[in-house]
């Protein structure tokens, strides 16, 4: 591994998530995330602690997009996810495998505020608040969204949401998938 760093995942694929990052740190890479690590961390805490991360405004009119904004960023962080996540800037890095329309699902990362909220109903609230957006003329916060923020909380909420559909199903699948991660 010390001689050829273009491959120092390799030995990762099958290593736990704490030998994983000393595989990263020992190749000179954690740095490359380090902003995502503590962006993602901080939206984490934040929705953890009960508050709002993203908010979803409805577009007026038939024809209208909807638009989302990330809360609860720095000046600093909010900066950077328009460097790293605005759709002229991914293309310009050769992204061109952005959707230019789709319906984000954004109750994921609200839920835990939903639980405090409106307990009895939170599911159905987080399932229901989506947005149709056009990404061409989208934001950096929705791109954030769909790439990195929704798919992560929607793998840490499967077991509650499994656990939701009722009795008889296997609830060890989810759980075990979300630890694997």
């Amino acid at each position: 591994m010390a001689g050829d760093l273009s491959r120092w995942w390799q030995p990762a694929l099958d290593a736990s998530p704490e030998d994983w990052l000393a595989l990263e740190a020992a190749a000179g890479r954690q740095q490359r995330f380090a902003q995502l690590d503590a962006l993602a961390a901080r939206l984490l805490a934040a929705a953890l602690a009960g508050r709002r991360v993203a908010s979803v405004v409805k577009g007026t009119g038939p024809e209208a997009a909807d638009s989302v904004k990330v809360l609860r960023l720095t000046a600093r962080q909010r900066a950077w996810c328009a460097e790293a996540f605005g759709v002229q800037e991914q293309q310009r890095r050769g992204a061109w495998y952005l959707p230019q329309k789709m319906s984000l699902k954004g109750g994921a990362v609200n839920l835990p505020h939903l639980v405090r909220q409106r307990p009895a109903h939170a599911l159905t609230l987080a399932a229901d608040d989506s947005a149709g957006i056009i990404l061409v003329d989208g934001s950096a916060d929705a791109v954030l969204l769909w790439s990195v923020l929704v798919p992560l909380f929607e793998t840490l909420i499967d077991p509650i949401r499994v656990r939701a559909d009722g009795p008889g199903q296997d609830h060890r699948r989810p759980a075990a998938a979300v630890v694997r991660h």
